[in-house]
């Protein structure tokens, strides 16, 4: 049995993170490989909740230090902003005072509130008869909703994408491809 190992790199190279774990492949010899499982929902629910505290550990690794404070900003449900530029300039207004307030006092703010950064986006569906590919060739993420687990629906990523129009001035292509009978 062989052991993976994947390092990390934090606070140019101040921390490091080493993480180690079989690679997956063994087996009794001779035997043919079982087939693959299908996680359940709940399974999926732990290797996700797994995911996300990693990256949030990698996240404080990399951007907090001793003394530094972690904020987090929402809305109340009835004063939530009409779009997300009212949002950008209320985070920035914030951002500037607390930054006033600070450097007085010799405290310097640092904030970790870049843009997204713009990718190609594939979307692919199945319908009743046909198969359909929507492809984004320039767009960033601007919201993600919550993820619901059920046990009798599909799962959803509810994602909200901000496309720029391509050198054609389009935002997005669709293919559509029938089934033959």
């Amino acid at each position: 049995m062989a052991t993976k190992r994947v390092t990390h790199t934090f606070r140019k190279g101040d921390i490091l993170e080493v993480k180690e774990y079989h690679d997956g492949r063994y087996g009794a010899r001779g035997l043919p490989r079982e087939k693959k499982r299908k996680p359940t929902p709940e399974q999926m629910a732990v290797v996700n909740a797994m995911n996300k505290a990693e990256t949030a550990r990698h996240r404080l690794l990399e951007y907090f230090g001793k003394g530094d404070y972690f904020l987090t900003l929402t809305y109340r449900v009835e004063a939530r902003p009409p779009d997300m530029a009212k949002a950008k300039k209320d985070f920035t207004n914030l951002i500037s005072k607390l930054r006033t307030r600070y450097k007085k006092e010799g405290i310097t703010v640092k904030v970790n509130a870049d843009e997204a950064e713009q990718n190609a986006w594939a979307v692919d569906m199945i319908l009743k008869d046909a198969v359909k590919r929507i492809v984004i060739p320039c767009a960033s993420i601007t919201e993600v909703g919550d993820i619901v687990y059920k046990d009798d629906d599909a799962i959803g990523y509810e994602t909200t994408l901000s496309a720029v129009p391509d050198a054609n001035g389009q935002t997005h292509y669709e293919y559509i491809k029938g089934n033959k009978k």
